[in-house]
């Protein structure tokens, strides 16, 4: 990795576990917690711990790629807790 980068891992249980490299500070703020709210994360990982977690090849979704539409209507439609089967235009208008 040639620029500072901060990976979040949440896995099939829920844990959420973090890998950072290079000159990145990470905040984590937690509001159930109000008298300690604020934690830097400090502890940097290898380049094998990365590696172990994003293998070479792996395809990286963002919000501007096609399948975004159809993943934020899924999100969407767990937490108004209706079907997820819809028809979803390629324009976003629904």
């Amino acid at each position: 990795m040639k620029k500072p980068t901060v990976v979040v891992h949440f896995d099939t249980q829920g844990n959420v576990d973090y890998q950072l490299h290079g000159d990145v500070d990470l905040f984590l703020v937690d509001d159930r917690v109000p008298f300690d709210r604020v934690y830097h994360y400090t502890l940097p990982s290898t380049p094998e711990e990365f590696s172990n977690l994003i293998p070479s090849g792996t395809e990286i979704g963002s919000c501007h790629d096609d399948c975004h539409k159809l993943i934020a209507e899924r999100v969407k439609s767990l937490i108004e807790g209706r079907p997820h089967l819809t028809v979803v235009s390629p324009d976003g208008d629904n």
